[in-house]
Formats: structure tokens, C-alpha cells, sequence
């Protein structure tokens, strides 16, 4: 089954012409504050889009890549929950026009859109500001890097 067929399989929910339905389907309702947490292969679709679009009107994309390392004597089940609090911060820090991707057990790579360098340090000063509420900001070290357009 391809992307296309995957789509077929809502076509008997709606007549032909429900558009406004099926667009209702669709959209995200009231999925929540914060910035769009995606699968690998969901943010590998949502990237390519923007680059496409990026390519035609030239927006500003800032494209982080953040590192979470832990201590020497950090538990390895304590360093999974802290990094899944570190998504959770990203996610409702980050706006709900950016997204994020959890690409391996301890690196977050994040889009987001319309932001500058200048504006990013802000952006990550926040993130930053509530890791550091956090009860494992003591034991992680973060690392980033970006790339923008």
C-alpha cells in the first residue's frame, strides 16, 4: 500500500463533494498548545514540503539539531525520562507552527519556521529557562547546532 492507497480508505466516509468534511477530518481541532511532535517518517514528508515551499518564497527556517548527554553516573533509565521531559519542555516552549522530530534516543531535531538567529536565542533561552526547573537539568548537558536559511 502507498501513501495514496492509505487515503482511499476514508473515501466512503464522505460524498464526493464534502470537501469542508473531509478538510474537518483533516485538521488538527483542539490537539493542544505547542510545536507539532512527529514520527521520523511524518517530519521527513512535513520537511520536504518546506523546503519546496522554502525554494518558491524564500521564508525564514532556522533547523536545530539538539543533544542531550548524560553524566558518567547517570542512570540509563533516568536519562530516558529526562530526555522525554526535554521533548515535553521543546514541545509546549516551541510554537505551533514548528516541529520536532525525536531522531535518536537522545537527539531532537526542530524546524522552526520564520525565525531568525538572532530571534532563535531567545527562542532556545526560553527552552533552557524551563529545563532548568526541571529535576534532571543537573545530570544532562545539552548541546546544540543549528543551520538557517
Amino acid at each position: 500500500m502507498n501513501e495514496y492507497d492509505e487515503g482511499k480508505a476514508h473515501e466512503a466516509d464522505y460524498s464526493n463533494d464534502d470537501l469542508p468534511g473531509i478538510l474537518s477530518k483533516i485538521e488538527e481541532g483542539n490537539e493542544g498548545r505547542g510545536a507539532m511532535l512527529l514520527d521520523y517518517v511524518s517530519f521527513s514528508v512535513v520537511y520536504r514540503y518546506i523546503q519546496r515551499y522554502n525554494e518558491r518564497y524564500n521564508r525564514k527556517i532556522l533547523r536545530l539539531m539538539v543533544t542531550l548527554t548524560a553524566s558518567e553516573d547517570e542512570d540509563e533509565r533516568r536519562f530516558e525520562n529526562a530526555v522525554s521531559e526535554f521533548g515535553y519542555i521543546l514541545k509546549n516552549t516551541l510554537r505551533r507552527s514548528d516541529v520536532i522530530v525525536q531522531h535518536s534516543p537522545s537527539q531532537f531535531i526542530v524546524l522552526l519556521l520564520e525565525c531568525t538567529d538572532q530571534n532563535f536565542l531567545a527562542v532556545f533561552d526560553r527552552v533552557l529557562s524551563r529545563w532548568s526547573s526541571s529535576r534532571y537539568h543537573d545530570s544532562i548537558n545539552i548541546e546544540y547546532v543549528t543551520t538557517s536559511t
